[in-house]
């Protein structure tokens, strides 16, 4: 039988990547962005005869490309972005929980609750949950490791190890200095809906780049945060005050209440 998933490149993505190859070992598996996945889903759906099954989680194609899918038992579509409007009234999709945690339950899979909650956490931007900070530390050994490694090393879905532990402090070391030092090269502006946001230039890709909202000389008058990845033509917003999503929605991009994100340019 041959099966393939599109799934995101982000930590969610990793989670539902991993829950699949368990479950269906031998599966083919598509890493994709929003700026790529409209693409492969055509692609797919162009050569849906040489697959028996064909998943999209934590990522699905725009309308156009989605809902002829939604007719056709070779496609199963999981997806939690609010964005995704075409998807609200199917089977997997949900928008207060992760993607991950709706593989879950569609896999009927008896993973470790605790590494699903923190994946959870960290990507639903929960703050106030308990397991934020061990998704905080699970995304961090992500960005570390890369998505295939780290895909590898958590095929068991297991909590970080002491060793793990030891790389997690030096990099939060590292990652707070590099956050203290965009505190202090960033911009107060306001945006065409006339909120007061933050915005920053990064050069590098990191997952927690939302801590800078908690950090202690971040403009209090600012809804948000917006950061401009200088290296790749992405924007990324977050904010523990307001709904950013309707603004990337209107740029063309997507994601969550508290942090989601668009191409430049669009």
């Amino acid at each position: 039988m041959k099966q393939i998933l599109c799934t995101h490149t982000d930590l969610d993505g990793a989670g539902c990547s991993i829950l699949f190859k368990q479950c269906k070992p031998g599966i083919e598996v598509k890493y994709c962005d929003y700026d790529t996945i409209d693409q492969i889903a055509t692609e797919l759906w162009e050569n849906k005869d040489k697959y028996d099954n064909i998943y999209f989680a934590d990522i699905t194609p725009s309308p156009e490309i989605g809902i002829p899918m939604l007719n056709d038992p070779k496609f199963t579509l999981i997806d939690h972005h609010v964005t995704r409007e075409y998807l609200h009234h199917t089977p997997w999709f949900a928008t207060h929980v992760c993607a991950t945690s709706i593989s879950k339950l569609f896999l009927r899979y008896q993973a470790n609750q605790e590494f699903i909650r923190a994946v959870d956490a960290y990507d639903m931007w929960k703050l106030d949950s308990e397991y934020r900070e061990l998704g905080v530390e699970l995304n961090t050994l992500f960005d570390y490791y890369g998505m295939d490694e780290f895909v590898a090393r958590f095929s068991a879905m297991h909590l970080p190890t002491q060793d793990e532990r030891n790389i997690i402090d030096v990099l939060k070391y590292i990652d707070n200095k590099y956050i203290t030092h965009k505190i202090e090269q960033g911009k107060i502006k306001v945006d065409e809906y006339n909120n007061t946001y933050f915005n920053v230039y990064v050069d590098q890709k990191k997952g927690n780049l939302g801590a800078i909202l908690q950090h202690p000389d971040f403009p209090p008058e600012c809804q948000y945060v917006q950061c401009i990845f200088i290296n790749d033509n992405e924007i990324s917003l977050y904010s523990n005050k307001i709904d950013v999503s309707p603004i990337c929605k209107a740029r063309g991009g997507g994601g969550h209440a508290g942090a989601c994100g668009y191409q430049c340019g669009r």
